[in-house]
């Protein structure tokens, strides 16, 4: 290496290692001009934070304004504790239709449609079994000559109402007779079986008005036999069935009201319609094999109509929640249940908002509702103070 090459890379070296030297003072100045940013910021945000607590007041003050989030009034209300119970969601007046013939089903009406007087249910080898209107069972074939009964009047008020009787000519009584047979053999011939103006067990069903079908019992092309169950049908009136715990009994009674939980976020209403007057131990067990706290091992059946049956849409044999009335304090002084301050010794109090103050003041709660709010039993407070509710 010649000596002018000595001399270059010395320089070079040189160089490099002011750089460095260098580099450092500079990220020195860097982080100090950052740390002046950033205490900069923090003395704005004091200052900031000193501008707003002048413009509200001392946090130490008694100014209830610095300290009042939200506030409510103390006022008198009906207040109701609910406790809930499981039912079941369907429809009323449940049947299961047995056949009379014996045969193949050659026709079945589906899960969940809903028939109206004159329709036909289903078909045993292609015979049809027709849906008619009354409350009294068919019992026996209807035919000229059958003695009187309730079951031939039912029958003529619906060959009349399907339009079998446009010229009046049949008398509505409990007579089978001849103006009867005929109309009978009209509506025969519009089902498309023999017109023999006579009724033989099985050919109709007397049901309460509109039917829902609900669960089939057999398939299309089952053999049945006299009394095999068929299918179930219901009416399309929607109805809650629920168990209560024989002694809490006294807690629903026909005529209260209740709440119906469809366990999918909606919430509705309803009315028990009827209460069981007799107890039973089915569903006595939590499953677990022990007994829930409180119970006696008998419930109580009950029923409820929802207010709004087109909120329950159309589940069927859906579990639901009942909210029944379990505690009820009538013009009971009440606070929102959050205003309640948990003091010493397992007391209560709440802050009354007074003269642009506010104090603590000791109170007794009573019932909690479900409303979110609470029964004050005892205290000095009154109707119309305003207490502090923590946001």
């Amino acid at each position: 290496m010649t000596l002018d090459m000595q001399e270059q890379k010395a320089r070079d070296e040189a160089g490099t290692a002011m750089g460095a030297a260098r580099a450092p003072r500079r990220m020195r100045r860097s982080a100090r001009a950052v740390a002046l940013a950033l205490a900069g910021a923090v003395v704005a945000a004091v200052a900031a934070l000193i501008a707003v607590s002048g413009l509200f007041g001392s946090a130490e003050g008694s100014d209830a304004d610095s300290a009042v989030t939200a506030t409510a009034t103390v006022a008198r209300r009906d207040l109701v504790q609910r406790a809930m119970v499981s039912g079941t969601l369907g429809y009323a007046d449940s049947r299961e239709l047995v056949s009379f013939r014996r045969g193949t089903i050659t026709s079945l009406s589906m899960e969940g449609s809903v028939l109206s007087p004159g329709a036909v249910v289903y078909r045993v080898d292609t015979r049809p079994v027709v849906l008619l209107a009354g409350s009294q069972p068919a019992w026996r074939p209807l035919a000229h000559g059958v003695s009187v009964g309730r079951d031939v009047r039912q029958l003529e008020q619906n060959l009349r109402t399907l339009g079998y009787d446009k010229d009046r000519t049949m008398a509505i009584d409990e007579c089978f007779d001849a103006s009867t047979a005929a109309a009978v053999a009209r509506w025969q011939q519009d089902l498309g079986i023999r017109a023999a103006g006579r009724v033989e067990l099985g050919d109709v069903v007397f049901l309460s008005g509109a039917r829902r079908v609900g669960t089939l019992a057999v398939s299309l092309g089952e053999r049945v036999r006299p009394g095999m169950p068929v299918l179930a049908t219901s009416s399309t009136k929607r109805l809650v069935t629920a168990e209560i715990d024989a002694s809490d009994q006294e807690d629903v009674a026909v005529g209260d009201k209740v709440t119906i939980d469809l366990r999918n976020g909606t919430m509705t209403s309803g009315t028990i319609t009827e209460v069981g007057k007799v107890a039973s131990t089915a569903r006595a067990d939590t499953g677990a094999g022990q007994m829930t706290s409180g119970s006696t091992g008998s419930t109580i059946t009950f029923e409820v109509r929802p207010d709004k049956p087109g909120v329950a849409g159309s589940l069927d044999q859906a579990p639901v929640d009942v909210g029944v009335t379990s505690e009820r304090a009538k013009n009971a002084l009440s606070v929102p249940v959050s205003a309640l301050l948990a003091l010493r010794g397992g007391r209560y109090g709440v802050e009354v908002v007074r003269e642009g103050t506010t104090r603590v003041v000791e109170v007794t709660p009573g019932l909690y509702s479900d409303g979110g709010y609470v029964e004050i039993k005892r205290g000095a407070v009154k109707v119309g103070d305003v207490v502090v509710v923590p946001a």
